[in-house]
């Protein structure tokens, strides 16, 4: 799904193609360099509400990381607050990003109007997430499924968009991730009772996403062991990576940038 509009680049235009194939060498090293890996000991710090903390989604990225073979020791906080505005509004909290030494900071709960009738203030998940950029933190934008039952996903896309425009933020996008897995694994529980919060291996798929969104362009070593503990693990896995490469270069190609074939790089994917 195409997050933002493509970036316009006629600033870079030239009739010398060494300029042009400089230029846009250039900015590719910069959008590679923004899909650096994790270091051994990561610092990670979470920024939700109910959908981050529900099936506790932080300790999973945890599992996730250190049962890939890469010999990876998380250490992980959640900092709980209703929304992105709230949690900008914390001075606790942003002296927290500023001064953390944090490998990386998920962000989610961009306010939403569920009757689409009105527009919430985008402030806190972009302060958020530059925020983070200017700490040398790696920001994540992770981007909620839609309620069951309720056709909001396209509304979700083009909120979290508009955010992610106006940032370097990777993204977790759960919002795609849901419809997919249903097709492999149709008696997942990727909803609570109440049709918003996540069920378990709905927790285990946005998880997933966030794992795979901070690895970068790293491939694991093997699958996480965590996965092969859950029922449904496998085909979680199977349909997060699929989401999360398709985004991976939508956002690219949206920021810019082509993502280079599969023979001249690996961009994102997971074998």
């Amino acid at each position: 799904m195409p997050w933002i509009a493509n970036a316009n680049l006629s600033g870079t235009r030239s009739s010398n193609p060494g300029v042009i194939r400089l230029v846009f060498s250039l900015l590719f090293g910069l959008c590679l360099q923004d899909l650096s890996p994790l270091p051994q000991r990561p610092k990670i710090l979470f920024l939700g509400n109910s959908h981050t903390s529900q099936h506790n989604i932080p300790r999973t990225v945890k599992r996730l990381l250190e049962s890939d073979g890469s010999g990876r020791k998380a250490k992980i906080e959640l900092v709980f607050a209703a929304t992105t505005n709230d949690h900008w509004a914390n001075r606790s909290t942003v002296s927290k990003i500023k001064n953390g030494n944090w490998s990386a900071v998920v962000i989610q709960g961009q306010p939403l109007s569920r009757s689409r009738k009105y527009f919430y203030s985008q402030e806190g998940a972009v302060g958020l997430a530059n925020l983070a950029s200017e700490a040398g933190s790696i920001p994540v934008l992770f981007i909620e499924w839609a309620r069951r039952g309720i056709d909001e996903s396209d509304y979700i896309q083009k909120v979290y968009g508009q955010v992610l425009s106006q940032t370097k933020a990777r993204t977790a996008p759960a919002v795609d991730l849901f419809p997919l897995i249903l097709r492999t694994a149709p008696k997942a529980q990727l909803w609570a009772s109440d049709g918003n919060h996540s069920g378990k291996d709905g927790a285990l798929g946005a998880a997933c996403l966030i794992y795979l969104a901070l690895l970068g362009d790293e491939t694991p070593k093997q699958m996480p062991k965590e996965l092969l503990r859950q029922k449904f693990g496998k085909e979680i896995f199977a349909a997060a990576k699929e989401v999360q490469k398709k985004d991976n270069e939508e956002v690219a190609r949206s920021r810019g940038f082509e993502p280079p074939t599969p023979s001249s790089a690996s961009w994102c994917s997971i074998r």
